[in-house]
């Protein structure tokens, strides 16, 4: 069987269309869309529960899968593609097909006998103009990440974190 993985879609509607269009011939048996759907200039339900990068502690990473029975867990959130272990857990990040953090374009996982990191460009510039007479209120937000990505190491390091913060505060 071969699947999908796409996260973090943010309403980016010119990166999804570009995304299904390169999956459409590799006949996939399942799309799965993972979360952050909806926030975004161009709404099309989200979850926002644990925070995993590629620097995640093994300590922590091993608490948050402990109760994971499979052997592979594909996750998105934090908009940075990753593959890593913790034990014997292979955890992967599909990163962000609408809001990527990086080098432009829209980021996704191809899961078939093997696993792999695709990044699909799209055109910015349509999406750009599609953005502007969306009326979203963070429009200034989503033309600057469009337009200037965050780069991923400055992205993980905020979403690590966050992470430590929650993990203080209880709620993580």
């Amino acid at each position: 069987m071969t699947v999908v993985a796409i996260y973090d879609l943010h309403g980016n509607l010119p990166a999804l269309n570009a995304v299904l269009a390169e999956i459409e011939p590799l006949g996939v048996d399942r799309i799965v869309i993972g979360g952050d759907v909806a926030f975004g200039p161009l709404v099309f339900p989200r979850s926002d529960e644990e925070i995993l990068t590629s620097v995640t502690s093994e300590e922590r990473l091993r608490r948050i899968l402990s109760a994971v029975t499979q052997k592979t867990v594909i996750c998105g959130h934090t908009h940075v593609q990753f593959d890593r272990r913790a034990g014997d857990t292979r955890v992967v990040n599909a990163g962000s097909v609408g809001m990527p953090y990086d080098e432009p374009g829209a980021y996704w996982a191809l899961l078939g006998p093997t696993i792999e990191l695709r990044r699909t460009l799209y055109d910015r510039d349509q999406a750009s103009t599609m953005f502007l007479t969306s009326g979203h209120p963070l429009i200034e937000t989503f033309l600057q990440n469009l337009e200037h990505p965050t780069s991923a190491d400055e992205a993980t390091a905020f979403f690590e974190k966050m992470a430590v913060r929650k993990d203080q505060d209880g709620n993580g």
